[in-house]
């Protein structure tokens, strides 16, 4: 087929989108010119066009494979901030996780249910920091961990609320 002859097809469905298009060819190295109806033409062979195919599969099937991991990891870490939670019950009053930038830092405030520090607390708070930073379980995540003073829910609003607007 000449460049006429695409350029007569082209014309002839200039006003209609062409939608999907199939391309057989059997020649992998023989030249195409593409025609677009801004006038740019392009050109490539059918292998370069079947390269970058299947690179884009790769890609996405890559991407989709990330985004399980990241849901998995992110399942798993609740499940672990809340165990931590649980167990540690008798010294919390309130627990509060905020996200940022998507999710791949969380940081994760808990307030102590009294003013009196308590040592053995501080340190297992410290070492759920520790471990979720150590864990291949959690690699798509930083997280930060802060403890804070006894406070009623209102305060423990406002606060979150100043903090997650200076992060």
């Amino acid at each position: 087929m000449s460049i006429a002859d695409i350029e007569t097809i082209r014309r002839s469905v200039a006003k209609e989108p062409l939608g999907d298009i199939e391309i057989h060819q059997e020649d992998d190295n023989r030249v195409l010119r593409i025609l677009y109806y801004n006038g740019d033409v392009a050109e490539t062979t059918p292998k370069d066009i079947a390269d970058v195919i299947k690179r884009l599969h790769i890609n996405l099937a890559n991407e989709a494979k990330l985004r399980k991991n990241f849901e998995t990891q992110l399942t798993r870490l609740i499940e672990r901030l809340t165990e931590w939670c649980q167990a540690n019950t008798q010294h919390i009053s309130i627990a509060v996780w905020v996200p940022q930038d998507n999710y791949s830092v969380i940081h994760f405030l808990v307030v102590q249910n009294g003013n009196v520090y308590d040592e053995e607390f501080s340190r297992n708070l410290t070492r759920l920091e520790i471990e979720i930073e150590d864990s291949e379980l959690f690699s798509h995540f930083i997280v930060k961990v802060m403890e804070l003073p006894h406070m009623d829910e209102g305060s423990v609003d406002q606060f979150v609320q100043n903090y997650a607007s200076n992060i």
